[in-house]
């Protein structure tokens, strides 16, 4: 047998055989095609490509984020980039690809932004909680912290319902009896009162610093927390565009069902009977009772909101850019109310060498189309229904209808739309903040920065009252009058520090951060006021009688800080701080005061026993303590202010006064010091399943000592108006402490692995407070009253205080009984001290006003190009008075009332009414437990459904295009009856959960569609 032939033809055979399997390979696989980008749509380029089941079979993203690489049908492409979690997505029946790559935040060791610098995540020794940029951007507001709301634990938010209003933020509870509890805000460097001129698209990182050994740094503007918020920078390469743009339709809901014609008729011929008086038929003109005007219709209506924003950003290798304009337009849902505001943003940065150096400018004017001095959303919807909007037979009203004048027992309120649409209170507001920076690197390690920041605003107000006779005395104006408001406001910030960074033996990491700053703060106000004639008046010049008025603050501050953080071997954390300030709010010996922290955090994960562990990635254990002050807004009281003008009877008495001259209105309040807010914090942190599994534990105690509070001083110091009273003025002094504690925990679990990526999340907060001591008199804590809400020590913060009941009087009562002029219908009062009468000793705590409880759920999940989002929300553990429905169930009123009334009031043939008589007895009206709702609430606050049509676009020009559709406040869960449970207030800490008549607004469901663009 000839060998060799045999060898050619196995070599040929083999060949073949080989080739048909390259072939069958070849006709298996197919190209495929695709884009990688960050979570904010842009691409990424080198991203590594490859087959999971031939590693060496790959490719890399080019510049504009695209690949393309032959795979068959049952392959996984494997995408991996370096600071990003690995992805694996399985071909299919797929010929073009997007994968959207998350951050690796262990492997990034993520920086957080903490006050006046950076630290690593990892190295957190305090209480800080992070919001996600595109987190903020989902609620259609102009006001970011509006989108904080149900984000994180030991933050509860309340927003105002009216365009452009504002946000109530507390972080871990009330820290002050004044009222003064909102957090600081640091914008850029920045200090602030508000995130207001900031846009929600501008934002890259949010941080809440909630205990004070996170914000002992800032000191006296500390003790409520600090919201740090940085800005978006340019990035390193081509100009990159972003635009966004939203268009909806706000809705109100949960309207009060009001009386119509017939029913108020019935009504009110019932109570003037039980009155006894007879009701005059001169209702309206030609005694027209079949008209039906819904007033809560007229006065809240559907409104358009939109909102757009177009950014530019680059840069280079010695600097980037990046400039932002925005534009907000929000109608308002009450008739004839509405804001605007326009934002402009510029923000460069630029190095050479050892040198950088950058700025930051945000501009910001809105107008504001306010709700008129005498509108009264409360009162409007009481108009009796018959009247008619418009009568144009009325020329005294300008063709608007009102009540007959010479009708007894009508009404007394002018027409409601004719508040709104001839009277005018309109404000239009400027602001400017201005971060100027410079940094040098002075030594290895060794670092200078210097700030310049500045915030100025200027508001103007104008308010216009036309001449007009309503038909009534209380609401007639005679006169047109015309006001003009003015305030200005300048800050000047102008910190610097040094920062010392350096490992050393790779085990000891030091940062030493050591400066000083200085603050001056500027505040004037000018208001001026002309009354005209009936025809009008558009200017203060023309006015016949003329007042104003102006005043002026000043407010400075020197302060000086230090901090360390020592980490050892990435186990063991320490972070100490002392900062001092010195305030010109205080006299000289008591200006300065100090303000130290020290925590400590060791991750136990690290340690050499936890190495065989392979579910936990992180463990760590933390504990802090540290003091930050608060100075308030004193406005010099430590100087005496004085009363003009007033007469003091030498002799005889006040009957007879002998001359005129000034008093002191208050002693100066020489010995006034900082409120200080003590607080200790633990926590637990732990990951799990390579960090997709991520809790996180607090317990905390706050307790702010040394409040100022308001002190009754003796006649006899010469303070006060009426000097036959022991007890006339009223000063300032430190006294008081109130504590909130509480529990803190937050659960989130992320999957960024495949086709179907999502998380979810939720947090938890439980907070209790109380005052711990107050003013004492006799040596006894002596109960501060606000309204009906009471601070007593050893209860809850400001419960409500009033009566308890017992149902309804069946029958008339006598000489022996409770209340001995109670008849039957009236309001059965308990004696709760069982002294045999119903006295003011019988009231007793109804209930929280502050909830204990609050919470947040989220969802996010994405599937092929879909994004779905859902945001709860709510609060739970108090009780909320509303106002509104205890005006509208007031049986001894003339004006309109709740259509529930009808057929529900007590009657001898309706003894089990849920509602007192007809004209029972105003002794039915004191403040009960009837008045009081449970305002527990789960709200969907935000559902929102996209779609990515990158897939869809031909060019490359275009790297994102999202759709996408929305509703916010879809629906409430809640037994509360009025507008919303959560309700907004802008007073003292006293007067929450307190729905006012004449301020509170129905909630918006605000459906919107929006379209997102980077390119």
């Amino acid at each position: 047998m000839n060998l060799n032939i045999f060898y050619k033809w196995e070599s040929r055979g083999l060949l073949l055989l080989l080739l048909m399997v390259v072939s069958h390979w070849s006709l298996a696989q197919r190209q495929i095609s695709g884009v990688v980008q960050m979570e904010d749509g842009f691409t990424i380029p080198g991203v590594n490509i490859t087959l999971k089941s031939q590693p060496t079979i790959g490719t890399v993203t080019d510049l504009q984020g695209t690949f393309s690489i032959q795979a068959g049908k049952e392959d996984y492409l494997v995408f991996s980039f370096i600071g990003y979690q690995s992805q694996e997505v399985k071909v299919g029946n797929q010929s073009k690809i997007q994968v959207t790559m998350f951050p690796d935040v262990k492997e990034l060791d993520a920086v957080v932004v903490i006050g006046y610098g950076e630290q690593k995540e990892r190295d957190i020794t305090g209480s800080i909680g992070m919001v996600k940029p595109e987190a903020l951007t989902k609620i259609p507001t102009a006001n970011a912290a509006q989108a904080m709301q149900g984000r994180m634990a030991g933050v509860q938010v309340s927003n105002s319902t009216e365009p452009g209003g504002g946000t109530k933020v507390r972080i871990r509870g009330v820290g002050t009896v004044s009222g003064q509890s909102d957090p600081l805000y640091v914008i850029d460097g920045v200090l602030s009162t508000s995130m207001i001129s900031v846009d929600p698209n501008d934002i890259e990182s949010l941080t809440v610093l909630k205990d004070a050994a996170s914000a002992a740094i800032y000191g006296n503007r500390g003790a409520n927390g600090v919201v740090i918020i940085k800005t978006k920078s340019g990035v390193k390469g081509d100009a990159k565009f972003s635009f966004s743009g939203e268009y909806g339709v706000q809705t109100p809901m949960n309207l009060y069902e009001m009386m119509d014609t017939e029913q108020y008729k019935a009504y009110a011929d019932e109570l003037f009977v039980a009155n006894g008086t007879v009701r005059q038929n001169r209702w309206v003109r030609n005694d027209d009772l079949t008209h039906t005007t819904n007033w809560s219709e007229e006065m809240f209506n559907p409104a358009a909101i939109q909102r757009y924003n177009f950014s530019a950003a680059g840069g280079g290798e010695s600097g980037n850019y990046r400039v932002s304009m925005g534009y907000t337009d929000q109608q308002g849902m009450l008739l004839e109310t509405g804001y605007q505001r326009y934002n402009l943003s510029v923000k460069s940065s630029m190095k050479k060498g050892r040198f950088r150096l950058g700025e930051t400018v945000l501009f910001n004017f809105s107008n504001t189309k306010r709700r008129p001095e005498q509108s009264n959303p409360g009162a409007a919807i009481e108009t009796a229904p018959q009247i008619p909007v418009y009568d144009p037979l009325n020329t005294k009203s300008h063709g608007y209808g009102v009540p007959n004048e010479d009708i007894t027992g009508t009404v007394n309120t002018a027409n409601p739309v004719y508040i709104h649409e001839k009277k005018v209170r309109e404000a239009q507001t400027f602001g400017t903040n201005v971060s100027l920076w410079a940094e040098v690197d002075i030594v290895n390690g060794l670092t200078f920065k210097s700030n310049l920041n500045g915030s100025f605003s200027s508001n103007f107000q104008e308010t216009k009252n036309p001449a007009m006779d309503q038909g009534t005395a209380l609401y007639a104006t005679l006169l047109s009058r015309y006001n003009e408001n003015h305030s200005w406001y300048r800050g000047i910030f102008w910190d610097n520090y040094l920062t010392y960074k350096k490992t050393f033996a790779e085990k000891h990491d030091l940062v030493l951060t050591a400066g000083g700053v200085i603050q001056n703060e500027n505040t004037a106000y000018t208001f001026h006021t002309a009354d005209g004639n009936r025809d009008g008046l558009e200017t203060i010049i023309g006015g016949v009688k003329q007042t104003y008025g102006a005043d002026k603050f000043t407010k400075r501050m020197l302060s000086s800080f230090g901090r360390f953080i020592y980490t050892y071997d990435g186990k063991y954390t320490i972070n100490g701080s002392l900062r001092a300030d010195a305030s010109s709010q205080f006299t000289k010996e008591n200006r300065l005061g100090y303000f130290p922290s020290i925590s400590a955090g060791w991750t136990i994960s690290e340690e050499a026993f936890m190495a065989s562990n392979d579910k936990i990635d992180n463990l760590k254990v933390r504990v802090g303590y540290g003091e930050v002050g608060r100075d308030l807004s004193l406005s010099d009281r430590y100087v005496a202010a004085m009363y003009p003008n007033v007469n003091y009877p030498w002799e005889g008495g006040a009957a007879n006064p002998n001359t005129s001259g000034h008093i002191t209105a208050s002693l100066p309040a020489q010995d006034l010091r900082w409120e200080t807010s003590e607080q200790l914090n633990l926590g637990i942190d732990v990951g799990m399943f390579k960090n997709r599994l991520r809790l996180s534990g607090e317990v905390f105690q706050k307790t702010s000592r040394d409040m100022i509070l308001s002190v009754q001083q003796m006649g006899d110091l010469g303070t006060g108006i009426d000097a036959d009273k022991d007890f006339l003025g009223v000063g300032l002094k430190n006294i008081g402490s109130i504590q909130n504690q509480g529990v803190e925990l937050s659960l989130n679990y992320d999957n960024f692995e495949g086709e179907l990526t999502y998380s979810i999340g939720g947090n938890f907060t439980y907070i209790s407070n109380q005052a711990t001591e107050l003013v004492k008199v006799g040596g006894k804590d002596t109960p501060i009253m606000e309204g009906n809400q009471r601070l007593e020590v050893g209860e809850s913060m400001w419960y409500f205080f009033g009566y308890k009941t017992d149902g309804l009087y069946q029958q008339d009562q006598g000489s022996e009984d409770l209340e001995p002029l109670a008849k039957a219908g009236d309001v059965r009062y308990v004696d709760t001290d069982n002294s045999g009468n119903i006295t003011d000793a019988d009231r007793v705590n109804l209930g929280n006003s502050l909830p204990k409880y609050f919470y947040g759920m989220n969802f996010n999940m994405g599937y092929k190009g879909f994004d779905l989002s859902v945001l709860l929300e709510g609060k739970a553990g108090f009780k909320v008075f509303n106002q509104n429905a205890y005006q509208l169930t007031n049986t001894t009123l003339k004006n309109n009332r709740l259509a529930e009334l009808v057929g529900n009031t007590w009657s001898e043939e309706n003894t089990n009414a849920e509602y007192p008589a007809i004209f029972a007895s105003t002794a039915s009206q004191n403040f009960s437990d009837r008045h009081l709702q449970n305002g527990a609430y789960l709200n969907i606050q935000n559902v929102q459904l996209g779609y990515n049509l990158k897939s869809l676009i031909r060019t490359s020009l275009i790297t994102k295009m999202r759709v996408y559709v929305s509703v916010n406040n879809a629906y409430i869960f809640t037994a509360y009856d009025g507008y919303n449970p959560d309700v907004w207030d802008t007073g003292s800490s006293a007067g929450a959960s307190v729905e006012y008549r004449n301020n509170a607004l129905p909630t918006p469901r605000i459906f919107m569609a929006g379209v997102q663009m980077n390119f």
